[in-house]
């Protein structure tokens, strides 16, 4: 009798719930299957194939011995732990920023200081004034003009420096001041530019016209090439502050800033 009723079990085949749809039907021996790779638990709904009555698999009696199967026996080992090595914030980077944001922080703490440094050195030694003759009235207002812009190139420098910093600490108020100042430098080369050419177009009327004669020496053509490298130098630089304050623009209130140090 007993392997009757055993028979009769097998015989029934079933529908198991998964999800918010009945598969099947499956025989018994299948059920154990499913429960052991994981595809289905004993609390799955299960219905004999022309019953009308669904109810969790372990509470069928016909399946109750299966209740205890499962797919853990057969599951792999937990993956172990990866050891995180902690990130440390660099001198002029934080592995928290993206590339792009580290570098803008790279730029404005070493780049631009250095570039400024040079700005102000040239400025100094081949300034406005060195248009005019010593004893001219131009000269006290190129004198004047001069050292005005270097107090601005520092000025700016020393910003662009604190806003890099504070960047770099993901502090909101370093991209904040990055393209304020970033204006402040596109405007102070604007008005330069304009200056320029007016002093320089005051200088040919008011400096002494230079000789005929006079032809370019190697040293004047070596000095030449180097205004030139120059130039096409601080034009790069130029162009990469602009992407740089346009990616502050577009992508700021995605990096992972705060008004506090981090």
């Amino acid at each position: 009798m007993a392997d009757q009723n055993e028979s009769s079990h097998e015989d029934t085949r079933w529908w198991i719930a998964t999800g918010d749809k009945p598969e099947g039907p499956h025989t018994r021996s299948y059920i154990e299957m499913l429960l052991r790779s994981g595809r289905i638990v004993s609390t799955n709904l299960a219905c004999p194939v022309d019953g009308d009555e669904w109810k969790p698999l372990c509470e069928w009696p016909e399946l109750s011995d299966l209740a205890a199967v499962s797919g853990s026996q057969n599951a792999p080992p937990p993956l172990p732990v990866p050891t995180v090595l902690p990130r440390h914030i660099g001198l002029l980077t934080n592995p928290r920023l993206p590339r792009m944001a580290n570098w803008i922080c790279i730029y404005c703490i070493a780049v631009y200081p250095v570039l400024n440094l040079l700005s102000c050195i040239e400025t100094f030694a081949y300034g406005t004034a060195s248009d005019f003759q010593y004893d001219s009235p131009a000269t006290g207002f190129a004198v004047t003009y001069d050292a005005i812009m270097l107090v601005l190139y520092l000025g700016t420098a020393i910003a662009i420096v604190i806003g890099g910093l504070h960047l770099r600490r993901l502090r909101r108020v370093g991209a904040t001041v990055i393209k304020a100042f970033f204006i402040v430098d596109f405007a102070s080369i604007v008005i330069e530019l304009l200056t320029a050419t007016l002093w320089s177009a005051l200088a040919a009327v008011v400096a002494s016209p230079l000789p005929a004669e006079e032809e370019l020496t190697a040293l004047g053509g070596v000095l030449v090439l180097v205004c030139l490298l120059i130039v096409a130098l601080f034009v790069a630089v130029l162009v990469f502050q602009i992407i740089a304050f346009i990616w502050l623009l577009r992508h700021e209130h995605e990096l992972p800033l705060n008004g506090r140090e981090t």
